[in-house]
């Protein structure tokens, strides 16, 4: 047992505490805390750039039963503000691991918490919402001066936090086209993914003029996930000029929520968002209706949508918008992550339909 297990406290903005035993590294940090229902796929949740910020609850009770690998990162670092789980396995088996769950915790400098009721944390933010949080091995009760830091909290400047640095190629086997990828805080999964189905990938940060990613000579253009509430994201009069392109624009996650906000529509906030492996969603033309892997807290508002939208697909668990295409442009987007569908026959028809625009504008 690592010399920094100790005695923790997980303490929500409303006074409701849980104690329990720390994970990874001792001290204290604030987020917002939300839950994922994925009962694999702890890595992808912890190195994920959406999750910035977040306090993330995992409700399957066994995390780490597999340890950490070197292929399933969603990208390079952790981004969010703590982790809280259950029981956390020490003696994990795969014949893909390089290190434990627990130590890779501590290497990342993630505060943690175990020993605590994640289902009963689960209802309770079911029941009153995300909420910020406070993890901390230093606070253990509500106190009046612990709730007040927790309650003023506010998260800032997301999508700058997680822009990589650099441009970065991936070109596909067999290429069939080339498009720019716009980084809003994107994850490692969906390079592979349009690479898989020979789409060569350029990655630039989202703080890119507008004017020098049109001079680029891509095929097209996919505006990826991220962090944060999309109107907080500076990136609107960028993502207007690529729609206003001609060429071909995906949007996944955050940037599916920027493309309705850049032509006018508008996004509200969930209770306590989607975020897991169990989202069931059904394509509004033919009715078929596949599982599949979301992350946010924020949808495209079905009421006021943006001229010319159409809703597609929706999300069976309470009717939000999960698609949208713009029928006057060569543009559509989803708010899931389109390599996770499970369904049979649907599984990779956003990136079939992505390339299949990028044909058809070459005609």
């Amino acid at each position: 047992m690592s010399e920094n297990r100790k005695a923790a406290a997980l303490i929500l903005a409303d006074g409701t505490v849980w104690t329990g035993v720390s994970i990874g590294v001792p001290g204290t940090s604030i987020g917002e805390i939300v839950f994922t229902t994925g009962v694999s796929g702890f890595q992808e949740t912890l190195t994920d750039p959406s999750n910035f910020g977040q306090i993330v609850v995992q409700t399957f009770p066994s995390v780490g039963g597999y340890g950490v690998n070197n292929d399933d990162f969603s990208s390079p670092s952790c981004y969010l503000s703590g982790y809280v789980v259950r029981s956390l396995t020490t003696q994990p088996s795969n014949y893909k691991m390089t290190d434990t769950l627990g130590h890779f915790l501590e290497q990342r400098g993630i505060v943690g918490i175990e020993g605590v009721d994640t289902r009963a944390i689960t209802r309770h933010i079911r029941a009153n919402g995300a909420m910020n949080a406070m993890i901390s091995t230093e606070f253990l009760t509500a106190a009046p001066e612990v709730l007040e830091r927790i309650r003023s909290w506010k998260l800032e400047g997301a999508v700058e936090a997680v822009l990589p640095a650099v441009r970065s190629e991936h070109p596909a086997p067999n290429q069939k086209a080339r498009v720019c990828l716009v980084d809003f805080g994107g994850r490692a999964q969906s390079v592979a993914a349009l690479n898989r189905y020979g789409i060569g990938v350029t990655c630039l940060p989202a703080s890119t003029p507008a004017a020098d990613l049109l001079a680029g000579d891509w095929d097209g253009f996919v505006l990826s996930e991220g962090p944060g509430d999309p109107a907080d994201a500076p990136y609107r009069d960028t993502v207007r000029a690529l729609l206003d392109s001609g060429r071909p624009v995906l949007g996944l996650g955050l940037g599916h929520q920027l493309m309705a906000l850049a032509l006018g529509g508008r996004c509200r906030k969930l209770l306590h968002g989607h975020r897991g492996a169990n989202q069931p969603v059904k394509n509004a033309v033919t009715g078929h209706v596949y599982v599949t892997t979301q992350n946010h807290g924020y949808v495209v508002d079905e009421t006021a949508l943006p001229d010319g939208a159409v809703i597609t697909e929706t999300n069976l668990n309470d009717g939000t918008v999960a698609a949208l295409a713009y029928g006057d442009r060569p543009a559509f987007s989803v708010q899931y992550e389109p390599e996770s569908v499970v369904g049979g026959r649907d599984k990779g028809a956003v990136y079939r339909r992505f390339l299949e625009l990028i044909e058809a504008g070459r005609k």
